[in-house]
Formats: structure tokens, sequence, C-alpha cells
């Protein structure tokens, strides 16, 4: 193992699969989109390219 804590990690996947897995050890996921239909209620984020984690997001800072 790596040493790093699963609540400190990230993983990007095309497969909806291994994104529930990885988040039901601890982990932070996104969905790397496809051409693949993303479908309602679905629970992870979704990017469509490596870019898109680099997007500013709102803070909490004032």
């Amino acid at each position: 193992m790596s040493g790093v804590d699963y609540n400190d990690m990230l993983l990007i996947d095309s497969e909806p699969i291994t994104l529930d897995a990885a988040r039901n050890l601890g982990m932070s996921t996104v969905l790397l989109r496809g051409s693949a239909l993303v479908p309602e209620g679905f629970s992870h984020p979704v990017i469509d390219g490596f870019a898109g984690l680099f997007r500013a997001r709102p803070t909490d800072r004032a």
C-alpha cells in the first residue's frame, strides 16, 4: 500500500461499478465520460476530459 488513506484519494474511471466500489472504500470519485450516456440520478461527478478537473469551482471562502 501507499500509506495514503482512502479518504485522501481521488479515483477517475469510466466504469460506474468501479466508482461505486471506490466510494464504498471512502475514496472521492469522478466519472470520465466517453461516448456513453450518464443515467439520470447518477451520483458521481462527471467530466468529459481531464481539463474538467481544473475548472473553477465555488469555494466556501469569503
